[in-house]
């Protein structure tokens, strides 16, 4: 292993500091086995140094994740590396017979193997940008050198070849085909959730709620799913659908609610030199009962958010539809968001005290998000809600804003 490392290093100082001299000198046939392992030492120097920097840096930490991300870099990314080369040879060498070169497709081989000295350096900030421009430099120089064509005609042939493999990189790894055109189905997440809190600073007693849920052609998957997750237990308040004069609801019973005091601390920005909040000393203090739960369902399918309104589940009923004054205009050409207010329904019925002050609270939403060099997403969202005084029982309006076409489409 020493005699290897030895080699790699003697010859990646003279690539590196007279590559002129080094590609004049380089045997342009004698097998594939040495320039291969030069490429080989390169990359998984590279993908040492890239493991390094971003557990440095802090995008990683020492966990499953970094096992990940270092099999990758240090193991995929040579084997990748390398068949790579075989192809971009394969294209550089037809460039260069094109344009009178001498050498053989071996030759051109080893040219883009030695080439690949400067990825030893290409983890380092902004020294990786140069690496990335003096392996096009010594592409260049080689294929001057070896197949005796012009600086002009070598550089075009390298940099047409360059462009095209990153260009090609990043459609398949960015921009891999989609169902529907929007976003590939392997890179992406599309999820629905809904949530319910229903809060309080009295003690309620004999409560009952109907509430509305998100539903799709008379049904609520959602809604089967909160009162499977989250009846039972002791938690002391249970969960069922049931069908009501306004349609499919939630019905959330208990015998008591009770609130419990909280307190919290008040704190400070932190001042110049410190890195935490400062705590002042004031106490806040106050009393909060509260059911709340929450249900997540990954879909099959892209979620259709800019006609979600009449594809898609949503909190029903809905009474007395109409545009939003919030309604907002396109943020991009990509961007197409609506929204509406609607009265809703929710039944209360509970004992409490004169000056109890209940909230009820419902969002419902759908998002779709895939990988495009960063996470990307379009989504649509409701809220309804609305706000108690005193012991209730009956049916009561709750207003509600339903929003649509967030986020990207192309």
């Amino acid at each position: 292993m020493g005699s290897i490392l030895e080699d790699f290093k003697n010859t990646w100082l003279k690539v590196i500091n007279t590559p002129t001299n080094f590609f004049e000198q380089m045997p342009v046939e004698g097998g594939y086995a040495d320039p291969v392992k030069f490429a080989v030492i390169s990359y998984i120097i590279a993908g040492t140094g890239i493991v390094v920097m971003a557990l440095g840096l802090g995008f990683i930490t020492l966990n499953l994740e970094a096992l990940k991300v270092g099999f990758f870099s240090i193991i995929v990314l040579p084997m990748i590396g390398i068949v790579s080369l075989f192809l971009e040879g394969i294209l550089l060498h037809i460039f260069f017979k094109f344009l009178g070169g001498k050498g053989i497709y071996e030759s051109t081989f080893r040219i883009l193997a030695y080439a690949s000295a400067p990825l030893t350096l290409i983890w380092a900030p902004v020294v990786g940008i140069l690496a990335c421009l003096y392996m096009v430099y010594l592409a260049m120089r080689g294929g001057v050198k070896v197949h005796k064509i012009s600086t002009l005609g070598s550089l075009v042939s390298v940099v047409t070849i360059s462009v095209l493999l990153v260009s090609g990189s990043v459609y398949f790894f960015l921009y891999k085909p989609g169902t529907f055109g929007e976003q590939s189905v392997e890179s992406s997440n599309n999820l629905y959730d809904f949530t319910v809190a229903v809060n309080t600073d009295s003690k309620l007693e004999n409560l009952t709620f109907y509430l509305p849920v998100p539903v799709l052609m008379n049904e609520s998957e959602l809604g089967e799913k909160a009162v499977l997750e989250n009846t039972g237990g002791n938690k002391g308040w249970n969960l069922s659908m049931i069908e009501t004069e306004h349609g499919k609801m939630l019905k959330i019973t208990a015998n008591e609610l009770n609130p419990e005091l909280h307190q919290e601390i008040e704190v400070n920005p932190p001042e110049p030199g410190q890195n935490k909040d400062v705590p002042t000393g004031e106490v806040i203090s106050f009393t909060r009962g509260s059911i709340d739960f929450g249900v997540s369902m990954e879909a099959d399918h892209i979620i259709d958010t800019r006609n979600a309104l009449e594809n898609e589940p949503n909190l029903s009923p809905k009474y007395n539809l109409k545009p939003s004054d919030s309604n907002l205009p396109p943020l991009d050409d990509e961007t197409y968001v609506e929204a509406w207010n609607y009265e809703s329904m929710i039944y209360a019925d509970y004992t409490a005290s004169p000056d109890a002050h209940v909230e009820v609270g419902i969002s419902s939403s759908g998002v779709n998000e895939w990988w495009r060099g960063g996470w990307t997403y379009n989504k649509y969202r409701e809220y309804l809600g609305t706000e108690f005084t005193g012991e209730k029982h009956g049916w009561f309006t709750a207003n509600g804003e339903f929003v649509e076409g967030e986020g990207i489409y192309d």
